[in-house]
């Protein structure tokens, strides 16, 4: 789709695609492969006035020309930017698109399955006049991929072994250590989560933050002697704001971890003065993820010629965009580790009224905040947290409400995880409840298309009572 269309006369500008926007032009584009469509051609005017009548439903701002052919047509263009058989004929397409545009790009072509899914999901949720459904924070919330380069390091990173070679205005070189040399110390575990340190994502997350983007799929390397090593690929990272960094540091001081960084620093002769040092990295710990989102790459699995990665030299996050020239990771945790001279610690802190059920930073927070909301929701009723392992329940005079708290990035896991622990409390040890009972998942983000069809699966043909709600950390509000 080689078209450039006339120039369009100019009117209010029209909103930003959203994904579900670019998601059906992305259907329409695939649809007609090295066509070039015109502004009259059916397809375009069915899609222009779909789009029109979605914008209507969710109260977009609606200019004159709001999704006309001519835009559907000028969005099929900077799709065509990104097709490799155009590409290959030398056929020009229209840069510019956006970063959505190439997101859904990157997320649906080659997967028609998916695309099929979506777009299904989207047209009937328009349809049926479901707003709450077709919104742009109920969409499925997309995954970018960045690679980054971390120390080197001989202890799989579990520990300080002041084995990088670095230039010498590094840290690393000035302290004899990196931040990142805890990254996978995994019998340091708050709630089932790994916090640790990428110097790559320590710059820059400031703006990441207030760009809103929280999570992500990171590739990892680092340089050795022979060459640009791939490390790991760690899925569904979560980027920590300045509350969640100081106060899984406070865990770490409670617990006696932090002590322990400091010995080890001292082991290999290190300058301890650096670690959190404001000027080289204000936090210890900047990230968080579950130990089985690691994806190692087999040992030894060095960058071959042409990969884009021996160009990369600086610790910075940089987005992905050559997946397909990836080496294959593993796919299971590495079985084996280089030893240390010292046992490991693993005290935990544990909050009272569970059994043996840990307590993250994030949880914490997440369960504060829902207090705040059920105090104005539910006045006159009992509020209750702990009970029974329920992480909050509120009984009123007509029903039972239990509560249970993910701080998950990914909605589809907190309903996964959530899910199996509010039915074993509700109905597995005692007989079934006298009053109405609603079993609520709380999590971070909204629901996607996705995940609002299995919850009204579960509720209309299971007969189960399940909610979800939404409570975010006070750094998303």
């Amino acid at each position: 789709m080689d078209r450039t269309p006339a120039k369009q006369t100019k009117n209010n500008r029209s909103p930003s695609w959203s994904r579900n926007e670019l998601i059906l032009a992305l259907d329409l584009f695939l649809d007609h492969p090295r066509e070039s469509l015109s502004e009259d051609h059916p397809d375009v005017v069915e899609l222009s006035d779909f789009l029109r009548r979605m914008g209507t439903l969710m109260g977009r701002p609606m200019p004159q020309n709001f999704r006309s052919p001519y835009a559907v047509v000028m969005k099929l263009a900077n799709f065509s930017h990104f097709d490799p058989s155009h590409i290959d004929a030398s056929l020009q397409g229209l840069p510019n698109g956006g970063k959505g545009c190439e997101l859904v790009w990157r997320e649906f072509f080659g997967v028609p399955h998916r695309l099929a899914s979506a777009v299904a999901t989207i047209r009937a949720e328009v349809e049926a006049g479901n707003v709450n459904s077709i919104s742009p924070k109920s969409a499925t919330r997309t995954v970018t991929s960045y690679i980054t380069r971390i120390c080197q390091n001989d202890s799989n990173w579990q520990y300080p072994t002041r084995s990088a070679a670095e230039a010498s205005n590094t840290f690393s070189s000035q302290h004899g250590y990196g931040h990142e040399e805890w990254l996978f110390r995994f019998e340091w575990q708050i709630g089932g989560w790994q916090y640790g340190f990428l110097q790559g994502v320590n710059k820059g997350w400031e703006s990441r933050l207030a760009r809103g983007e929280r999570a992500g799929d990171v590739v990892l390397y680092t340089l050795t002697p022979d060459g640009r090593r791939y490390v790991a690929r760690i899925c569904h990272i979560e980027f920590l704001d300045e509350a969640q960094g100081i106060a899984a540091l406070d865990h770490y001081k409670r617990v006696g971890w932090y002590d322990r960084m400091l010995e080890e620093i001292d082991a290999v002769d290190g300058d301890r003065s650096g670690l959190g040092n404001g000027e080289w990295a204000p936090y210890v710990l900047n990230v968080r993820f579950r130990p089985e989102d690691v994806e190692w790459y087999p040992p030894n699995t060095l960058a071959e010629a042409g990969d884009p990665v021996l160009h990369y030299n600086r610790y910075q996050l940089i987005e992905l965009n050559h997946e397909a020239s990836l080496p294959e990771t593993v796919n299971t945790r590495r079985p084996a580790r280089k030893g240390q001279n010292l046992p490991p610690i693993q005290d935990s802190y544990f909050r009272s009224g569970g059994s043996g059920r840990e307590c993250s930073p994030e949880h914490g927070i997440m369960q504060a905040a829902l207090h705040e909301e059920l105090r104005i929701e539910y006045p006159g009723a009992n509020i209750v947290f702990e009970e029974n392992f329920v992480d909050v329940t509120v009984t009123t005079e007509m029903e039972n409400i239990l509560f249970e708290v993910k701080s998950d990035f990914c909605t589809r896991r907190v309903l996964r995880l959530a899910i199996g622990q509010l039915l074993e409390y509700a109905y597995y040890w005692n007989e079934l409840p006298e009053k109405a009972v609603r079993l609520v998942a709380v999590g971070r983000t909204a629901l996607s298309p996705e995940d609002e069809r299995y919850l009204r699966y579960l509720t209309g043909k299971l007969n189960l009572p399940l909610e979800y709600r939404q409570v975010k950390l006070p750094s998303e509000a």
